[in-house]
């Protein structure tokens, strides 16, 4: 599916979501270094073999979650999302390569999430993560938090 979203300068960008797979492997590894591995390093320390070790283990158990977004059939970046057993919205990540970052397609992204949960959706952002502001600009609240994340939602059954 298509999906058309305006990038902060008013020009329309198209993009679509594709289902991820097993052959997305190096893809999803490459969006860890370059969106993801500061954060961790920082936090926990960057193993690289442990990181590919965790990789296989998200995608064997979050697989049918997972979806690659595409502009013009290139890979740049991969969705998670979920509704778990309490029927809240769970957006386990979202990560665009930063060549493709400031384009709107994030926000499009979420704002879609948003727009379609039916009680809460919530999520956890790294403590120093700067996304934290764009999701508090489309009306995440925090809730929680744990060592290295901010737990945050949007509560649609308080609204």
């Amino acid at each position: 599916m298509i999906f058309l979203c305006y990038n902060f300068i008013g020009d329309i960008m198209n993009y679509n979501l594709r289902p991820c797979t097993i052959d997305d492997y190096d893809f999803l590894f490459k969006i860890k270094i370059e969106c993801l591995k500061w954060y961790v390093e920082k936090i926990y320390g960057w193993d690289e073999n442990a990181q590919r070790e965790f990789l296989k283990k998200e995608m064997n158990e979050k697989m049918q979650y997972m979806n690659i977004i595409q502009i013009d059939n290139v890979d740049i970046g991969v969705t998670t999302h979920f509704v778990d057993k309490d029927g809240n919205d769970v957006v386990g990540l979202i990560a665009i390569l930063p060549i493709y970052q400031g384009r709107g397609i994030g926000t499009d992204i979420i704002k879609k999430y948003i727009s379609n949960a039916d009680k809460r959706i919530i999520l956890q952002v790294f403590k120093d993560n700067p996304a934290r502001m764009l999701y508090e600009k489309l009306g995440f609240k925090k809730y929680g938090k744990t060592n290295s994340h901010i737990l945050i939602e949007i509560n649609k059954e308080e609204q």
